[in-house]
Parts: structure tokens; sequence; C-alpha cells
């Protein structure tokens, strides 16, 4: 076997986990299990992709509660099949944690979230004939943020994402330090 410094542990070229029988492939380093296949690519640190068909994908969705209602996880479904098809026409790829969505994989698979899945196949959100931008957080603290707030985009850009106030059991307060160079920077204050 090639070990690190040995010329055979590299490659210019992917290399594909195939699954078995199981039509699973489990990732020990993570102790998770993926439905489609892995290409691993990288000459110094490793770099794996899980390629798999959209509806796969929403399986292993940890987003939400597997005891929310149906209806609200058949509407995070809905969202996240959206996001994550124009996420892909857009870059190509997904990570697979907070900053896209969070995907475990087969390990996250519920009856409940399969159910959605099934329940929604192929339902995506538009907006004038085009995927729409289909953003959800876990908590906004009772009012969702302006799209300049959440985005950098000017609000009115997209004009379905709209500022909520919502009933919330734990608003999650936020708190912020910053230094006052950075504000006058950012406000573009000239003085000291």
């Amino acid at each position: 076997t090639a070990g690190p410094g040995d010329p055979r542990s590299t490659s210019a070229s992917p290399v594909w986990a195939v699954p078995a029988q199981s039509g699973l492939i489990t990732v020990d380093e993570r102790g998770r299990s993926y439905r489609g296949v892995i290409e691993a690519t990288g000459g110094g640190a490793l770099r794996l992709v899980n390629q798999l068909g959209v509806e796969d994908y929403l399986r292993g969705m940890q987003e939400v509660p597997s005891a929310w209602p149906a209806a609200a996880i058949q509407a995070q479904t809905v969202a996240a099949r959206t996001y994550a098809l124009r996420a892909m026409r857009s870059g190509g790829e997904l990570c697979d944690d907070a900053r896209c969505q969070v995907y475990v994989g087969r390990t996250a698979e519920t009856a409940p979230q399969d159910a959605a899945v099934y329940k929604t196949a192929g339902r995506v959100l538009t907006y004038g004939n085009a995927l729409a931008a289909a953003v959800y957080s876990a908590d906004a603290g009772g009012v969702s943020a302006t799209t300049l707030e959440g985005f950098g985009t000017p609000d009115g850009v997209y004009p379905y994402l709209t500022t909520v106030h919502y009933e919330t059991d734990n608003p999650l307060p936020w708190r912020i330090e910053l230094a006052l160079t950075d504000v006058a920077d950012r406000m573009a204050y000239p003085g000291e």
C-alpha cells in the first residue's frame, strides 16, 4: 500500500467510490452513510463530493425535526428542492452545512422526511418563470431580515422576500461586537 510521500498515494484524476449491493457508501471518519457515488479529489487535503439525484439528496436533509407537522416538512422540502436546483444551476455544487443546507445523507433519513419528498416530488417555487430564491433560516428572533441585511441585495429585487414578524418561543437575541474603526469604515466616516 502507498503511504504519505509515496508518489503512488496521489492522483491527478479523481477516485470514485461506488456503492455495493447496499446502495450506500459509508464515510467512517464522519460516521455517515450516503446514497449515490462519492468523488475524492485533492493533492493535499482530501475533498469528498457526494453525487446523487435531488430527490435522494432531499431525503438526507436535516433541516427540520421529524416531529414537525407533515405540511411543515413538505413546505420546507419544496423550499429546499428549489434552493438546491437553483444553486446547482449557478454554481454546480452545494456544501453540506448551514451555509447552504444541512445534508447528512442516509444517516439523517426519516419516515416523515421521506414522505415529504415523495408527496412533493418535482415541486419547486418559481417567480417570473425562474426558480425563486428559496432562502430560509432556523430562527430570525421573531422578525425576518430585510434582503439587504440578509444577503446584501437591495430590497425589492426579490419582491416575494419580505420582512415578516412571527411568533417564536425562543427569540434568540443577537449580539455583535464591532470596533469603532470598523463602524467608521463601513459608514465612510473620515474622522477619528
